[in-house]
């Protein structure tokens, strides 16, 4: 795993900062959705749908025994056209309900620089 840099560390602070304004995406169906595939399945949802773009982001969840540390997995979700976030990939409703949707701040190249970094991993806010 790549190691953290100043700038990563401060963009993870600013992010795990966000988390109490997370969102919780409704979940939806997408029969061609795979488990563990959300960027792919997000992609292949806004092809079948291009008022639905991709948003990369993080699924943030605060740990409940460790205040002020937070469970971090990169995560894509979907925009309907009227903001609403919409989640393809099928999760368990104990996930869904532990996790909080924060939206990279960034761009698409900055967001699969960071992805190496935390496909799960505990970060100290």
């Amino acid at each position: 795993m790549p190691i953290l840099t100043p700038k990563d560390v401060a963009y993870f602070e600013g992010l795990t900062g966000r988390y109490a304004r997370g969102a919780k995406p409704m979940a939806l169906n997408f029969p061609a959705a795979r488990d563990r595939k959300c960027h792919k399945n997000t992609d292949a949802f806004f092809r079948c749908h291009p008022d639905h773009p991709a948003v990369r982001g993080w699924l943030v969840a605060e740990l409940g025994n460790a205040p002020g540390y937070f469970c971090l997995v990169a995560h894509s979700a979907n925009r309907a056209p009227d903001g609403t976030l919409i989640d393809v990939t099928p999760l368990s409703d104990t996930d869904r309900k532990a996790y909080r949707f924060v939206e990279h701040d960034g761009s698409d190249e900055r967001f699969n620089e960071l992805k190496p970094h935390l496909p799960s991993c505990i970060f100290r806010s």
